[in-house]
């Protein structure tokens, strides 16, 4: 059975015994009960029962381009029935939902693809969909400029969109499209062009409540390589320059330690001077004076030291923290590069 140029086919059931229940399932579309006429009382299978000559109709909705199997089971017999199911014209009436999909990540600079994807009601590709005939548009936000795209929806649907960031790009970038036509987002739910005038009809755009008029992708990983190199080399001269004060405190180090060396050993000389004197019984007095002075510039020296030693420690801190930076640096331009 061929559907024709139609949305639906009418499904005769004739013979059976009066009032008995009959089932009718459909694989590839849905099957809307006696008297109904909108979509969201369509299933994919439906009982009833047979009327008063045993007959009953069905109307069957084709969803999907193909060959739709419908099953009608009632009084133990089963009876199996084709139909197909067409593809439609290409046009932009039957355009209802539109899809975008973009990459995760870009670097500054980059040109890359977003791909909107145009259906119809049932999640069917429209194919030879025109964006730029009244069909969508488009808005793009972030550091970036929309190149071209590839005109008239393909086979699949799609339509891709060639966009270039900026080469300072380090903030997301979105692309979002929106379907200009009435079909689009709109409530239309009923199978027949008299139900046109129904609440919540729409003409030009039969399908399914749920419908997309909008869609939005985001790049929200932008990196600037530009910028990660810059923050390498500003983490490694805060290196070296680190570098260069520990030498520097290292250095302050080993003279105070040796002006140290010297006052400790000016305060053993002084002690056997000391010692020496007060044997001889003469200049004890002034042993003792040069000892305490002796005594005094060792404590000066040993203070020297201790400060030396607290400017290395700290310089080895401020090393440590400049080399942590420079290879967190150096990985996030590592990751970027990837």
């Amino acid at each position: 059975m061929d559907s024709g140029d139609a949305e639906d086919v009418n499904i005769g059931i004739a013979g059976g015994t009066p009032g008995a229940p009959v089932t009718v399932s459909v694989v590839g579309g849905l099957v809307l009960p006696t008297g109904k006429s909108a979509l969201a009382d369509a299933k994919e299978s439906v009982s009833e029962s047979l009327d008063g000559t045993g007959a009953a109709t069905f109307n069957v909705v084709g969803t999907k381009a193909g060959t739709a199997t419908v099953t009608v089971t009632s009084g133990g017999r089963t009876k199996t029935a084709q139909v197909t199911v067409k593809a439609l014209n290409p046009n932009n009436t039957t355009a209802r939902n539109i899809a975008v999909s973009g990459p995760a990540k870009a670097k500054a600079n980059d040109v890359v693809t977003f791909t909107a994807v145009v259906t119809d009601a049932f999640g069917n590709p429209v194919v030879g969909f025109d964006p730029a005939n009244g069909g969508v548009i488009t808005t793009l936000t972030g550091p970036a400029q929309i190149l071209s795209n590839s005109g008239k929806s393909n086979a699949a649907g799609q339509i891709t969109y060639q966009v270039q960031l900026n080469n300072n790009a380090a903030s997301p970038v979105a692309l979002t499209v929106t379907g200009t036509g009435e079909q689009f987002g709109a409530s239309a739910n009923f199978v027949k062009d008299a139900d046109d005038d129904a609440p919540g009809a729409t003409p030009n755009g039969r399908g399914l409540t749920a419908s997309s008029k909008t869609a939005t992708a985001s790049i929200n990983d932008v990196v600037n390589l530009a910028e990660l190199q810059a923050a390498v080399d500003a983490a490694q001269d805060k290196v070296d320059a680190a570098q260069d004060n520990l030498d520097a405190a290292k250095g302050d180090l080993a003279v105070a330690k040796a002006e140290r060396s010297v006052a400790q050993k000016a305060v053993k000389q002084a002690k056997k001077d000391l010692k020496k004197a007060k044997k001889s019984h003469k200049g004890v007095k002034a042993a003792r004076k040069a000892l305490a002075e002796a005594r005094g510039d060792l404590r000066i020296a040993k203070a020297k030291v201790s400060v030396a030693q607290t400017k290395v420690n700290t310089a080895n801190e401020r090393l440590a923290d400049a080399q942590a930076e420079l290879e967190a640096a150096q990985q996030a331009l590592e990751d970027a590069q990837a």
